[in-house]
């Protein structure tokens, strides 16, 4: 017969083993680009839009992003613009 701490320890075993496929298969947080922008390829429209003034590639959450010229950006892209491009 098993004892009490071969039992716990078989426990302990089983309890870890269930839990590590569900930690696998959790996505981990984007993080935030921290590129530097060239303001020089942005400008604000008349309703004070950033908008590309030429054809750009910035980072993304999920890699490289290229804008055509004259493309309003988005919100995200927005923010990062108006912290940095002032």
């Amino acid at each position: 017969m098993l004892s009490l701490k071969k039992y716990q320890l078989l426990g302990l075993c089983v309890a870890v083993a269930s839990v590590l496929p569900a930690m696998a298969q959790q996505r981990p947080e984007p993080s935030a680009p921290t590129e530097i922008l060239s303001c020089d390829a942005f400008t604000k429209n008349n309703e004070g839009d950033w908008v590309t003034k030429k054809d750009t590639t910035v980072s993304g959450p999920g890699g490289l992003i290229q804008i055509k010229a004259g493309v309003p950006v988005d919100e995200a892209l927005q923010e990062r613009l108006e912290a940095q491009c002032k």
